[in-house]
């Protein structure tokens, strides 16, 4: 019976290495050199901003490449709420220096005091002048994190809303203990380390 139960506890253990091994080497075909950019908002006072964005791209040496170019609608203030952000490209990249990020938006909608307005795109462009790097075997992971507040201002008439954007740009797989491991910052972008994470503020164009 002793002899039975050994038997069994060699083989149980064959099979549990066995899955720990398999899923060893699952776990890393799935890495893949890339991006994954997100969206999220900072608190604010606004019962929502709904924008609407068609293209996601980036700048790299040899030109532009699509992020992605399906249409997607975010309530910014939502993803707030919810503690959340969402993601709105994950694509496979070559290893290398990447300089600028820009989303094209369509429209946005702002919900003050229950009442919706149209917002104003000044050229439908947004351009984050933010570099990132990609390293081999490892995704990149970033976060666009809107300042609704201090995004939406009054027309120079006072008559309804338009998009200045604010944002901050969340390296969140990039670990730092001071400013300088996150990058040297420049005329265009500021970069800053807290709690061992780090971010950027970016030259914001539109």
């Amino acid at each position: 019976m002793k002899k039975k139960n050994k038997k069994t506890l060699i083989i149980l253990g064959v099979i549990t290495a066995i899955i720990v091994i398999l899923g060893y080497f699952y776990f890393n075909s799935q890495v893949t050199t890339g991006l994954q950019l997100r969206i999220t908002d900072a608190p604010g006072d606004m019962e929502s901003l709904i924008l609407s964005i068609s293209q996601v791209r980036v700048n790299s040496p040899s030109g532009w490449i699509v992020v992605n170019d399906n249409p997607q609608t975010f309530d910014l203030i939502n993803l707030n709420r919810l503690g959340l952000s969402s993601i709105i490209g994950d694509v496979a990249l070559e290893p290398g220096r990447y300089e600028q990020i820009r989303l094209n938006i369509d429209s946005a909608i702002v919900k003050i005091n229950g009442v919706d307005y149209s917002v104003t795109i000044p050229s439908r462009e947004l351009k984050i002048i933010s570099g990132f790097n990609i390293e081999e075997g490892k995704k990149t992971i970033l976060t666009l994190d809107f300042d609704a507040q201090n995004s939406i201002n009054l027309n120079d008439n006072n008559q309804g809303y338009k998009l200045r954007p604010t944002v901050k740009v969340l390296y969140e797989n990039v670990e730092c203990t001071q400013e300088t491991d996150c990058g040297i910052s420049t005329s265009n972008t500021t970069y800053s380390c807290s709690n061992n994470k780090c971010s950027a503020t970016p030259i914001i164009s539109i």
